[in-house]
């Protein structure tokens, strides 16, 4: 309080005097930074300033209770919050504009907040994976292979694995004790609200809670698949336990099959070393392992379409391809073809020019004599194509071979 001291000191001095110097004294003993030790109506004293002890985030309900991450991220009524609701439990995290969130489980915050899974995936320890249960409805959760209803399911209460105690029951995805009235009769145990016999009881095997998976029974208290007892990992497919690990046939969950040239790793379907996305198919050639459109065929590294040929490593189009018309390496003579069409090698429009004459092989201006394909039309050899097109010979003259060599003639001017 400023001037405290000489107030006092001058009270005593002389009364009447002395009121009217405290009246002067009171009107400064108060200021709003806390310099002088006292802090406006609603605020207190932390270190050397004034805060509101009911929002400051930094010193929420008391001097140095900080309210951040992971649990909250501000402050409301001298309380930490997150999102303006109540700060995170433990296992959750805040994230701004989502709430408390699991980040070992949710999809849209998996291992940090804001990290959405791709579709046709699903949050398990913090990592995005294929969904092995092959996507869940509305409302429920995949937990391990089965999709359930964390609000009710005792075995997954409000999360996958938080399971309910025996004499428990969940709730709102809150495990609760719920006694059974009347009381159950002899033989039979009290799960949630209900009387059941555990010994033969598929939900309730053996304990509250302890559910069999599907296909199994429940025999003198204990899960059976076909008189086995399925282990971790496995689940009962078509009465037999089966590892869905690593079963093509029943890979992550009964019934889901992998396809052609997949492998089950993990209980996820792969092609090599990646899953294949929807509309794609698993192709192989030797060790090599590709996702490719249905119809489509695999060449060194990549993809052939449909209708494609693998044709020294590469990917064509037999049908149009001049160096591998109407199959590999079939290479058209581009003296007497300019295109392949339909797999056959074409001057133009027609088809293939003649390589030879049809009476005199190689005599030029013979009657039915060679040609050769010019600008989209077959040209007999002359003077002004003499074996190629546009090769004029200055002296007028052109002359072929005496007989062919090989498939054709070699002309020459002179």
């Amino acid at each position: 309080m400023r001037r405290a001291g000489r107030c006092w000191t001058e009270l005593r001095a002389g009364w009447p005097a002395g009121l009217f110097l405290l009246a002067a004294c009171a009107t400064t003993s108060t200021d709003d930074d806390g310099s002088s030790g006292t802090c406006p109506a609603g605020r207190e004293r932390c270190g050397a300033i004034c805060i509101d002890p009911q929002t400051d985030p930094a010193n929420c309900g008391a001097c140095g209770n900080v309210c951040g991450a992971p649990s909250a991220n501000g402050c409301t009524a001298g309380a930490c919050t997150c999102d303006g609701a109540a700060a995170c439990a433990a296992g959750t995290t805040c994230c701004p504009g989502a709430g408390c969130a699991n980040l070992q489980e949710s999809a849209t915050n998996c291992g940090a907040c804001g990290a959405a899974c791709p579709a046709g995936q699903v949050c398990r320890t913090g990592i995005c994976i294929p969904d092995p249960c092959g996507g869940c409805e509305a409302g429920r959760t995949c937990c391990g292979t089965a999709c359930v209803d964390t609000t009710t399911d005792p075995a997954n209460c409000g999360s996958c694995g938080h399971a309910c105690a025996a004499d428990e029951t969940c709730a709102l995805g809150i495990c609760v004790r719920v006694e059974c009235s009347p009381p159950c009769g002899e033989g039979l145990t009290c799960c949630g609200t209900s009387c059941v016999d555990v010994m033969s009881d598929t939900r309730h095997c053996g304990a509250c809670g302890t559910a069999c998976g599907p296909g199994e029974s429940c025999i003198m208290g204990g899960c059976s698949c076909g008189g086995s007892i399925c282990a971790a990992g496995e689940a009962c497919c078509d009465g037999a336990c089966t590892n869905i690990t690593s079963s093509t046939d029943h890979c992550g969950g009964c019934g889901h099959a992998c396809g052609e040239n997949e492998r089950c790793v993990m209980g996820a379907c792969l092609c090599g070393t990646a899953a294949c996305a929807d509309g794609e198919v698993c192709r192989s050639s030797g060790s090599t392992f590709l996702c490719c459109p249905a119809g489509a065929t695999v060449c060194g590294a990549t993809c052939c379409a449909a209708g494609e040929s693998c044709c020294s490593g590469r990917c064509v189009d037999t049908a149009s391809d001049l160096a591998n018309c109407g199959g590999c390496g079939n290479v058209c003579d581009t003296t007497v073809a300019d295109r392949c069409v339909g797999g056959g090698c074409r001057c133009g429009s027609a088809a293939a020019c003649r390589k030879v004459g049809l009476v005199l092989p190689c005599v030029v201006g013979s009657p039915g004599g060679a040609q050769l394909c010019c600008a989209g039309a077959c040209r007999d050899v002359s003077a002004s194509d003499c074996g190629s097109c546009g090769n004029a010979c200055a002296s007028g003259t052109c002359t072929g071979s005496l007989l062919p060599i090989g498939d054709r003639c070699l002309f020459f001017c002179g």
